[in-house]
């Protein structure tokens, strides 16, 4: 895998959290927003990822921070339990616990 320089950036408006990365060449740009972030020491955050890619497809995930692993040590998860486990945690920490109106995934009826 060939390694590309990245150039970051972030800001803080009130609680919420911006972080955008972009490779140093090219159109590759990830924006993270972290809506309830604060200077507390929390151990876990919650947000968006927005990805715009270097084959221009873009897209939208949801994405936890933290500052230890929660759901095992690797960096790359595959396991399919725990992917499902995750984006239940993700969805109940967004809708129920802060009131954001989620929309239904693609995959789901």
């Amino acid at each position: 895998m060939e390694k590309q320089d990245h150039i970051s950036e972030a800001g803080i408006r009130g609680n919420k959290l911006i972080i955008i990365n972009k490779a140093s060449t090219g159109d590759e740009t990830t924006i993270y927003l972290l809506p309830e972030f604060s200077i507390t020491n929390e151990p876990v955050y919650y947000g968006i990822c927005i990805l715009f890619t270097w084959d221009h497809v873009s897209g939208i995930t949801p994405i936890i921070f933290s500052k230890n692993p929660i759901y095992g040590q690797d960096l790359t998860i595959t396991d399919k339990n725990t992917i499902k486990k995750m984006n239940e945690h993700w969805k109940s920490y967004m809708q129920d616990v802060k009131k954001y109106q989620i929309m239904p995934f693609p995959s789901e009826d």
